[in-house]
């Protein structure tokens, strides 16, 4: 789908109501959650998220075969984190569906920004061209803004 100059406005209101969203889903999540560096991570064992299809067999058989359960293992935690994870997952699909849509937004944005700006410069170096009256000044310091143009860090001259 193209969006040809997308418009996004938000209200003050709006935007203070995001913010106050947020810091209250903080406010809730955060003494909840922790921090894992890279090495903790790596030194985790358990299955993927894609295969833990036996967490819920194992609680079954937890359930119905007690005297099978070591006397260290605590049933209640185990069926309370997968309640956890549960949770924990949902609100990261619903979080990862918004980070997508910012994304998607923002990125569309940046374009018609930069197709906006792109074609305000070609605008004031055509006008230079022609003498037009004050476009000099205005197209060398134009110039200077778009001299780095072009992907992935090659540098691209003006003409």
């Amino acid at each position: 789908m193209s969006f040809d100059k997308l418009t996004v406005q938000f209200t003050r209101e709006e935007v203070q109501n995001i913010q106050e969203a947020l810091e209250e889903i903080d406010k809730i999540l955060e003494p909840k959650m922790i921090n894992l560096t890279p090495q903790e991570k790596r030194k985790m064992t358990g299955p993927g998220k894609k295969s833990q299809i036996w967490r819920n067999p194992i609680l079954i058989y937890l359930e119905h075969f007690p005297e099978l359960t070591p006397s260290f293992m605590d049933v209640q935690a185990y069926r309370d984190d997968i309640e956890a994870l549960d949770i924990l997952t949902g609100i990261n699909a619903k979080i990862i569906m918004i980070k997508e849509m910012i994304n998607d937004t923002s990125a569309q944005l940046r374009s018609d920004i930069y197709q906006q700006a792109d074609c305000y410069r070609e605008n004031v170096l055509n006008a230079a061209k022609m003498n037009v009256p004050g476009s000099t000044g205005v197209a060398k310091e134009i110039k200077k803004l778009f001299s780095t143009r072009g992907k992935k860090g090659r540098k691209k001259k003006e003409e």
